[in-house]
């Protein structure tokens, strides 16, 4: 991170550490840089968390403010032409485009659902659209999936039961215990128990197939082997069922697909040498050419991933970006990168590999959805752990570890 240029920006930022609520927080790395401190999560358990969060010691206005705002000053102006909210824009892309993928913040933030949510109820996505791709949970959930979505009569404790059922076998790893999922899952139950039966909003859940309890060290094995090929496994299956979806007879032929980070990148972008790289977005826009529209969602960038629950992060281009936003009170607004200050910007979200990519050149379009002090990093599932399934959880860790050598941690 260019902590100068951080430094400067947070002038403009000026986030409230006291209104954020944080809880259950470890391995915590603190540094003091004159008047500022940066917290960042190395990990982190339990509740509502918040990450990578700024705040001021002290706030004392100097003679750069006129430089500070000039920095800024072409995202301003940009801004202020700018009128759609990020779930308009989003339902704005289906006008032109039968799928459009929206690129998923780090996997335990909660709010970024609430944003989904808004889409899957806006009139126009149960109209016209209707089908959701995710990539967290495996496909071999997709009958438990439709029988939860398309009950014809709500009952609380079972549907209760279906999700809780689905959360404990949704993913290749021993247990997904991310609280988003159940809860966009409770709340696709609530749209749709006020649609009628072909209005509903399906959900096709795209990961690797596997059955826990089927499970051995051989077919584990076979699994983990397969995780080089996951992208183009979930691509390829994404394309068949979306395929069939558009040679079906039903009226809704258009599909919005979530994916996290790189999963979402558009295929203008490779690696070193100009390798095409294995990700789900590059598949699907080879295949829907013209068609098909990728959006970012306001995140952090990683500079480094130890593991899924360790890594470093830092904010989009040394923080402009939110200060921008934070300096006109906007949280919530979509547009396309092209012709914007923001789509011009280094592509800076992915610093793993040297390149020359322009946000615009990964992605169509952005939506900033809730600023960096409200985003809720929230890891737990009610009762996802109840005594009868103790045994089956610690048999799956006890069989990952054999096969993989890792070692997870309840």
């Amino acid at each position: 991170m260019n902590n100068r240029s951080l430094h400067k920006l947070l002038w403009l930022l000026l986030l409230d550490l006291e209104k954020i609520e944080i809880s259950q927080l470890h391995k915590l790395l603190i540094y003091k840089k004159q008047n500022m401190k940066i917290i960042k999560t190395r990990s982190f358990i339990g509740v509502i968390i918040a990450i990578a969060i700024f705040s001021l010691e002290s706030f004392k206005p100097t003679n750069n403010a006129p430089q500070l705002v000039e920095e800024i000053k072409p995202y301003l102006e940009f801004l202020k032409t700018q009128h759609s909210t990020a779930e308009d824009y989003i339902i704005s892309l289906f006008e032109k485009n039968d799928v459009v993928i929206l690129c998923e913040r780090l996997h335990p933030e909660l709010t970024q659902y609430d944003l989904v949510l808004n889409v899957c109820r806006n009139p126009k996505f149960i109209k016209n659209v209707g089908n959701v791709f995710i990539e967290v949970c495996t496909r071999s959930q997709e009958k438990s999936i439709y029988q939860l979505l398309h009950e014809s009569e709500i009952n609380n404790s079972k549907t209760n039961q279906q999700i809780q059922s689905v959360c404990r076998n949704s993913s290749v790893h021993p247990l997904w215990s991310n609280y988003n999922f159940p809860y966009f899952l409770n709340g696709l139950v609530g749209i749709n128990k006020k649609l009628e039966a072909d209005k509903k909003i399906n959900l096709y859940p795209s990961d690797l197939p596997l059955d826990w309890y089927a499970m051995d060290s051989t077919r584990y094995s076979v699994l983990e082997k397969s995780f080089d090929k996951r992208d183009k496994i979930m691509a390829d299956y994404i394309i068949s069922k979306f395929d069939s979806i558009q040679s079906s007879k039903g009226s809704r032929k258009k599909a919005l697909i979530i994916m996290n980070y790189r999963h979402a990148f558009g295929n203008n972008f490779s690696g070193p040498n100009n390798v095409k790289p294995n990700n789900v977005g590059r598949f699907l826009f080879d295949k829907y050419k013209g068609k098909i529209a990728n959006v970012l969602i306001n995140t952090y960038a990683l500079t480094s991933a130890r593991s899924d629950n360790d890594v470093s992060m830092t904010a989009i281009q040394d923080g402009k970006w939110d200060a921008s936003f934070k300096a006109l009170n906007i949280e919530n607004k979509g547009f396309d990168f092209n012709n914007s200050p923001f789509g011009n910007d280094y592509f800076d979200l992915w610093q793993f590999t040297k390149h020359n990519y322009k946000y615009a050149d990964v992605f169509n379009g952005f939506v900033f959805y809730k600023p960096l002090d409200k985003y809720k990093f929230v890891e737990g599932i009610p009762d996802i752990i109840a005594s009868s399934f103790c045994k089956e959880l610690n048999i799956r860790y006890l069989l990952v570890k054999k096969v993989t050598g890792r070692d997870y941690h309840v």
